[in-house]
């Protein structure tokens, strides 16, 4: 978690600009659009696991609640979110932003961006199974595009909360009573994580039809003046 504050240091001293502007573009960061895309995005992770569970189901022996399963449980729910959304401000907010930077043009910058920020997000989770290397750089770009699509960091932060409290929440629960494994050597993973991707894509569609729907109420409301 640690990345974000650093994240924020090095933008407000190199780029010169107000750490702030890390969460938004041309707009202050909204606690309440934070809250109702945890909503939407918490009822999108129901269906998206349901669904791997019915494609992909976990074996019910693995099923148990201990003690550890109980400690497990409240850590994720005190820090899962809080590392979701310090990685989110250090990728999304800072990272894609200064990659961007490297080219003038304005279309060609949002793809460099993107890539190059969703790439490296990929590497530092240090995995060598394709599906869950395409399934990271699924998450770093979706994510980075709802982030352009709402001018800010609320979408992409609850979608990463979201997609890694129930992650982390299951791998408890099936975890035999013991600790979270967490292999992302080769073969630890499979075609079910094309179920996630769909969703980090079902995701973008909604904030891109969210957002497009504030606009048209604040030019509404500003016309009716």
């Amino acid at each position: 978690m640690s990345i974000a504050p650093l994240s924020l240091l090095l933008l407000a001293r190199v780029g010169k600009v107000p750490w702030r502007s890390a969460f938004s573009t041309g707009r202050s960061f909204r606690w309440r659009r934070l809250a109702a895309y945890l909503g939407l995005f918490s009822g999108l992770m129901v269906v998206t696991n349901v669904t791997i569970h019915l494609v992909n189901p976990s074996p019910m022996s693995l099923f148990a609640i201990s003690g550890t399963t109980i400690a497990l449980l409240i850590v994720i729910v005190l820090t899962t979110p809080l590392q979701a959304a310090a990685e989110e401000i250090a990728f999304r907010g800072v990272l894609t932003a200064s990659y961007a930077s490297w080219v003038r043009a304005a279309r060609p910058a949002v793809v460099v961006g993107i890539i190059c920020s969703s790439t490296l997000f990929a590497v530092l989770h240090v995995s060598t199974d394709p599906w869950m290397i395409m399934n990271y750089l699924g998450l770093g770009a979706s994510t980075a595009i709802m982030a352009l699509i709402s001018r800010g960091l609320e979408a992409p932060i609850a979608f990463h909360v979201m997609n890694n409290v129930f992650a982390m929440t299951i791998g408890a629960l099936f975890a035999e009573g013991g600790g979270i494994s967490q292999d992302r050597g080769a073969g630890s993973a499979g075609p079910y994580l094309l179920i996630v991707l769909a969703a980090e894509a079902l995701a973008v569609i909604i904030v891109w039809q969210l957002e497009k729907r504030r606009r048209h109420a604040v030019e509404s409301a500003e016309l009716s003046r």
